[in-house]
């Protein structure tokens, strides 16, 4: 597993958020480059979106939740409505 994970939960169904694309980018200069992605599995989670062998460097990141594409937008339109969609982060 690498350093970095996140977990998306649909709580409209109780269940897990399979594939949703994440992007995690890192500020270099004043301009944020991606250095990683990938789809979040049955879990909700992506295990290893950065290699197991990465140092993470002290910095600023931002982790993209592109949901653009995701079916539960159009499948219930109650999660659009929402004016909260809250992010979990845990740091360690």
């Amino acid at each position: 597993m690498s350093q970095l994970t996140t977990h998306i939960l649909d709580t409209t169904k109780g269940k897990p958020a399979q594939n949703v694309k994440i992007i995690l980018y890192k500020n270099h200069n004043n301009m944020f480059e991606e250095i990683a992605s990938g789809y979040t599995n049955q879990d909700g989670r992506i295990p290893d979106l950065l290699p197991k062998d990465l140092i993470v460097e002290k910095g600023i990141y931002k982790m993209k939740f592109d949901i653009s594409n995701w079916r539960i937008i159009f499948s219930n339109p109650q999660i659009l409505k929402s004016p909260r969609h809250p992010i979990p982060t845990v740091v360690r």
